[in-house]
């Protein structure tokens, strides 16, 4: 193994190690602790000693942070303490997507398409959708109401329409 060891104004020690099938770096206020480490298949951990994917995280609550220079536009992706999230921010702070794996999780500023890269609508859907029994779609306004449920209450599922004037085209 080959040490390289420096020592900053306050006396703290950082170290750089290079070994048979791995490299470590050290940083210490008060106590030698590895931070980093790239082992021999190039994975890279930080927080572990053991990285068990390219890029291994690991802490109390780690994120993952991608900021543009010029500006404050961001993409994190974090554990969120045990929920897991993927949250976008554009440069002006205002936060446009947020995925989690047990919360609110929203999409704005844009159309979507599911099975299409060309949405003309705020979704647009290419393909089949399957509503489980008993679940429902549904438009509510002063002007009239449509409802479309699967079928759990009603055999076969229904489409109600109601309120104001309807006209149903078939």
């Amino acid at each position: 193994s080959i040490f390289f060891y420096c020592y900053n104004d306050n006396d703290y020690l950082n170290a750089y190690r290079i070994a048979d099938n791995y490299h470590q770096w050290f940083t210490a206020s008060g106590s030698n602790s590895e931070k980093m480490r790239l082992n021999d298949a190039g994975n890279l951990g930080i927080g572990t000693n053991d990285p068990s994917q390219e890029l291994t995280v690991y802490g109390d609550d780690p994120i993952i942070s991608v900021q543009e220079a010029s500006a404050s536009s961001q993409v994190d992706i974090g554990t969120g303490t045990v929920q897991g999230f993927i949250n976008i921010q554009k440069a002006d702070g205002t936060r446009n997507v947020q995925i989690t794996g047990n919360g609110d999780t929203y999409f704005k500023g844009g159309d979507v398409g599911i099975g299409t890269d060309n949405p003309t609508r705020l979704m647009s859907i290419e393909g089949d959708i399957n509503l489980a029994s008993g679940s429902k779609i549904e438009s509510y306004s002063s002007g009239g109401n449509l409802q479309i449920q699967g079928g759990s209450t009603y055999p076969g599922g229904h489409i109600k329409m109601y309120g104001g004037s309807c006209l149903l085209y078939t």
